[in-house]
């Protein structure tokens, strides 16, 4: 009987060995004629890709799941306005906050800025639609998406 001079273990049981991990592996892939039938996805430079199929469906799983968020401005608010007020406000209204920070107001003149306040609050991606409904809001508060700046090297902050 020879022996794998690398190895030390018999060649016939090394044989046995990768018989069984491509049995194995044959098993854990996905069948070929259920990824035929998908739609073909456009490959674009730098653009990302999320999987949507269930976590219980597939052996390779997310380590974290990932939350789409969006930003908003939520201007002309009562300058008695906290974030924490604003969020157990939208928690009760059942809009999931991330997180709310006070930010600048962008009403015109200094006189109204006095007497107003303005939040960048982040909400789940399904929430979206909740946030600008405008039964939700008092008359005069103004909500926008958040508009991002460009740093010094052209990426967003």
């Amino acid at each position: 009987m020879s022996t794998g001079a690398s190895w030390g273990i018999p060649k016939h049981h090394r044989r046995s060995a990768a018989k069984a991990q491509r049995q194995l592996t044959r098993v854990q892939r996905p069948q070929a004629s259920s990824l035929t039938n998908l739609p073909p996805v456009p490959a674009r430079e730098g653009h990302k890709i999320v999987g949507t199929k269930s976590e219980t469906d597939t052996l390779v799983k997310p380590g974290v799941t990932i939350v789409q968020k969006r930003v908003f401005h939520i201007d002309n608010l009562d300058v008695n306005c906290s974030p924490a007020l604003l969020t157990d406000y939208l928690l009760a209204n059942g809009i999931q906050v991330i997180s709310c920070h006070s930010s600048k107001s962008w009403l015109r003149s200094r006189e109204e800025r006095e007497f107003a306040t303005a939040f960048r609050v982040c909400v789940r991606a399904d929430d979206e639609q909740k946030v600008f409904h405008p039964d939700l809001w008092a008359k005069g508060v103004f909500i926008r998406r958040w508009q991002f700046t460009k740093s010094h090297n052209g990426r967003q902050q």
